[in-house]
């Protein structure tokens, strides 16, 4: 799964290193010449740079009669005039006020903004596992999605498929060990996103991964299915087995999310050739998977329906929407035969499904916006727009 091992920007990705692939993009904390001693940004807390404070503070700083008249402050929070404070002082009237997203956001660092959309879009989410064989995710008292796991049948005929897909491994070898980390070298060149020129949009394609992260590792252990390798010692992986369950899919789950989110950031019909080439992408990273060795074909629809749900409720907390369809993905009825698109789950008799669909909506869940997510998501889109995107 390509969100668990390390973020170096966004303290949650162990794995991430920035865009996988851009140098110099640790994350958001990583800009190429800013130095990395004296005055330069990296040097800020160095201690050479603290002695020459000091001394530079001493020689430059005005004498005044009072250390009061220091505090001249410089930023009016307003909105009230600022108040005298003899001949020459002048001070804000109050303190900024609180919950302005528009203007705090502006002066944290990404890490913060990160830390705060993950608190934010976590809050409300919960699990419940008491059903057999069963996880469901909730907002709040709501199920916005339930997965049954399929069975061990299921996974045995399913072992044949992974066997058969091995003999592919030479010829798609440099795109599984490329696509081990999630793929912003794949994503860039399709939806034109640099760190330089559009950040505010790699920052909520990033809060999404992890958001599709979190919620998949927690089903993942609750529903505790074996990968490929813990059946034979036959299927010999390529890559290193993660060490946490198979079912769902945490690539498809973040490559499909990822599918989601830029299609409504960048205003795209589901029928755009962009849409086309991120969800023909996204079936291509999970199909790596299985070659790799490290996954079943069945864990990939489970990681489709995940994605769906998240970025629905991503999308409502965002203002996007209102409501989020709840889901039902019923993982016995799955083909055990099927190696199909992740897509294919609710036209019976076709793709995944047997002789009844095995995913179905539920009715719809109210999932009230975030003012804070609101605001990411408007800067996002607005950065878009200046690149031209609807």
């Amino acid at each position: 799964m390509s969100g668990s091992n390390g973020f170096n920007g966004f303290n949650g990705f162990n794995g991430f290193n920035g865009f996988n692939g851009f140098n110099g993009f640790n994350g958001f904390n990583g800009f190429n010449g800013f130095g990395s001693s004296g005055g330069g940004w990296a040097g800020l807390n160095s201690g050479g740079l603290a002695s020459g404070m000091i001394q530079s503070t001493g020689a430059l700083a005005a004498r005044t009669a009072s250390p009061v008249e220091g505090w001249d402050i410089a930023k009016d929070w307003g909105p009230a005039p600022r108040i005298a404070a003899g001949a020459v002082i002048a001070r804000p009237a109050r303190l900024p006020a609180m919950e302005q997203h528009a203007q705090s956001l502006s002066q944290h660092d990404s890490t913060t903004r990160f830390h705060l959309a993950t608190v934010e879009l976590m809050g409300g989410i919960n699990f419940d596992f008491t059903a057999p064989e069963t996880a469901k995710v909730n907002w709040g008292t709501a199920k916005i999605l339930e997965l049954k796991r399929p069975t061990v049948d299921q996974f045995a005929v399913q072992f044949e498929l992974v066997m058969r897909r091995s003999r592919l491994r030479s010829e798609r070898a440099a795109e599984i060990f490329t696509q081990m980390t999630p793929q912003f070298g794949y994503w860039a060149g399709m939806c034109g996103l640099h760190p330089d020129t559009t950040p505010k949009t790699i920052e909520i394609a990033c809060i999404a991964l992890n958001l599709s992260m979190l919620v998949c590792q927690r089903l993942k252990h609750a529903l505790a299915c074996p990968r490929p390798h813990e059946y034979s010692p036959m299927v010999q992986p390529i890559i290193l087995t993660p060490p946490y369950g198979a079912w769902p899919m945490g690539h498809a789950t973040e490559a499909y999310m990822f599918a989601r989110i830029m299609i409504a950031l960048t205003g795209q019909t589901a029928t755009s050739q962009l849409a086309k080439q991120l969800n023909l992408t996204a079936r291509r990273i999970a199909d790596n998977r299985v070659i790799a060795g490290v996954h079943f074909p069945i864990d990939s629809p489970a990681g489709f329906a995940l994605a769906e749900v998240m970025a629905d409720y991503l999308l409502a907390r965002c203002g996007v929407a209102q409501s989020i369809a709840s889901k039902t993905l019923n993982g016995t009825a799955l083909s055990s035969t099927a190696d199909a698109d992740p897509a294919d789950l609710t036209t019976p008799n076709a793709g995944w499904s047997g002789a009844t669909a095995a995913l179905t909506v539920n009715g719809s869940v109210d999932v009230a916006p975030s003012a804070l997510m609101v605001e990411m998501w408007h800067r996002a889109r607005s950065e878009l727009n200046a690149h031209g995107f609807a």
